[in-house]
């Protein structure tokens, strides 16, 4: 279904929007380069492409054949890549109907097929390459400075910069013993990332629900012990004998309040660069396009402004909220 949300001005579905938006252009700028993978991700993993128009379908298939290839060449965000090749070994395995034959124009679909296909061999070409070589080839041992090599005041500054709790945990399955410290050692880091991403009352309101379920805990061991500081608690490296004052400790664990509060409210969506919605004539664009409201030609409508805040005229519209403008 590619119809266009009656709010949007200016487009007359996602395939028109996704076009006059130049998404295709748009992959090569790493300011949106993050916005479009997470789109794509969701019109993939979702299974909506056969929802989709034909002309929407080509367009979609387009742009994820130029990731394939802008990631090929910057030799970055690979592991974006690979959550979309997942998806897409997933379709070419699941794209024919219970009459085993294509969703759709058959024609249509064999160029899909071979859209992907290209897409993974593109994919299966990529190494790492050193910089300033011109060959292919896995990071040299005699290659210095290597990031475990930098001093650890360095090291947590790079990590605090980290978004995403994957990205930590990859950092400190990498080989390097001060790194991994500074990931399960440190609560800073996972305190950090909490308040990044969640507000005050989310973290207070699963700090409350996590001081209750050690009640509970607390009650149940003592029940089952005859009573306090008889009992076997958890701690990281299996059951030992330990009195309660482990549960009860005034300082929580960063990274279960972090994984807690993800499960609960999800994770905050941060990108270099978003669509934006013209509140004045419903129009979206790219902030750092700009965008000539024609609204602002009326000499009536520019007097009701005066006092508004401009900034509040435009909206920032996440992956997930663009495509709901086109029912998806």
């Amino acid at each position: 279904m590619d119809q266009g949300f009656s709010l949007i001005a200016g487009f007359n579905g996602l395939s028109d929007a996704l076009k006059r938006l130049d998404f295709r252009s748009a992959v090569r700028d790493v300011r949106r380069f993050n916005y479009i993978c997470k789109l794509l991700d969701l019109l993939v993993s979702s299974q909506k492409v056969a929802a989709l128009s034909g002309c929407a379908q080509k367009v979609l298939f387009n742009m994820l054949e130029e990731v394939a290839y802008q990631v090929s060449a910057s030799q970055q965000n690979i592991h974006l890549l690979r959550g979309l090749l997942t998806q897409l070994r997933l379709m070419r395995e699941d794209c024919t109907s219970c009459w085993g034959r294509p969703l759709g124009s058959t024609t249509l679909w064999e160029r899909h097929l071979s859209t992907i296909n290209r897409i993974l061999n593109i994919a299966a070409r990529i190494q790492i390459r050193e910089n300033g070589s011109n060959f292919s080839c896995k990071p040299g041992e005699d290659v210095f400075p290597k990031l475990q090599n930098l001093p650890e005041e360095c090291l947590r500054e790079i990590l605090l910069r980290l978004a995403d709790h994957r990205d930590l945990e990859s950092s400190a399955g990498a080989g390097s013993e001060v790194i991994r410290r500074l990931v399960y050692g440190e609560q800073h880091l996972w305190k950090e990332l909490a308040r990044f991403h969640f507000s005050n009352a989310q973290i207070e309101t699963v700090l409350a629900v996590i001081e209750s379920e050690d009640e509970a805990e607390k009650a149940a061991l003592e029940s089952s012990s005859g009573g306090p500081g008889k009992f076997y608690g958890r701690v990281s490296s299996g059951l030992v004998k330990s009195p309660y004052k482990r549960l009860s400790a005034p300082k929580p664990d960063w990274q279960r309040v972090y994984h807690k509060l993800r499960r609960s409210y999800g994770l905050r969506e941060e990108y270099a660069e978003m669509l934006q919605l013209c509140r004045n004539c419903r129009c979206l664009f790219w902030k750092s396009s700009g965008h000539p409201c024609i609204v602002d030609q009326d000499p009536s409508f520019l007097e009701k402004l005066e006092d508004v805040d401009k900034d509040s005229l435009h909206v920032p519209i996440p992956p997930h909220a663009f495509l709901k403008f086109f029912s998806l």
